[in-house]
């Protein structure tokens, strides 16, 4: 049997306890709370889609313009292959969403703090409530940018090689969708895509342990001129 010194003893170590029990608690609702403004905060922050009719209007012209891309030799290729069912994953999870509250940006991939990100395709608000979409061809070239950004961690800083590999990947799709003949070297501005990148994103850092999508890094330097062999 306990005597009662025992227990008067273990008083204390009673109060010690309860007392850490409610830290942690209060420790526990601040942190949660902490990061339901974060959530909130992101979520304010994401730009509103355009109207249902763009939408499906929209997804339509991607689905369509996929299944014409089987056909050619870009949508034929190994490449061309995994981006376009990539690219289909996301149509069919509802991922790809047509804002006009992109800024200047064509397109761009969002991604939410939780859960999986989509890819935003601008569309341009005219009068009376009307709204235009970009061309089939430079529908696709966002489309397949930022479904190259989708294959690395949304948490890793992006790369002058991987925008190289972003930006061949959309140049080649428009071109097939419009029918053109790729050139070996592909360029942007009259300059190879390595330099319009560079002069566009001065900041921008290099990443040589990066792999192009169902490529070498050779094929990513004969076809955008960026160096593989720099830091």
């Amino acid at each position: 049997m306990p005597s009662e010194t025992d227990d008067l003893s273990a008083v204390p170590a009673r109060k010690k306890w309860r007392k850490l029990a409610a830290r942690i608690c209060l420790l526990l609702a601040f942190g949660s709370t902490g990061i339901m403004v974060a959530l909130e905060y992101r979520a304010s922050r994401r730009p509103h889609a355009a109207p249902v009719s763009v939408q499906v209007s929209g997804h339509k012209i991607i689905k369509d313009e996929l299944s014409g891309l089987a056909n050619t030799a870009f949508g034929q290729s190994e490449r061309g292959k995994i981006l376009s069912e990539r690219a289909l994953l996301f149509l069919d999870q509802g991922r790809i969403v047509f804002s006009d509250q992109l800024g200047s940006a064509r397109g761009l991939t969002w991604n939410e703090v939780l859960g999986q990100s989509a890819i935003y395709i601008k569309v341009m608000a005219m009068n009376n409530d009307a709204y235009l979409h970009q061309t089939h061809g430079q529908i696709m070239e966002v489309l397949f940018h930022e479904t190259v950004h989708s294959f690395s961690r949304k948490d890793k800083r992006t790369s002058l090689d991987e925008e190289c590999d972003a930006f061949a990947a959309g140049l080649c799709v428009m071109l097939a969708v419009e029918g053109k003949e790729e050139p070996e070297l592909l360029m942007l501005d009259g300059v190879p895509l390595s330099d319009f990148i560079a002069k566009n994103y001065p900041d921008i850092g290099r990443s040589r342990d990066y792999q192009p999508v169902s490529q070498t890094r050779d094929w990513l330097s004969r076809r955008t001129g960026v160096e593989i062999g720099e830091q």
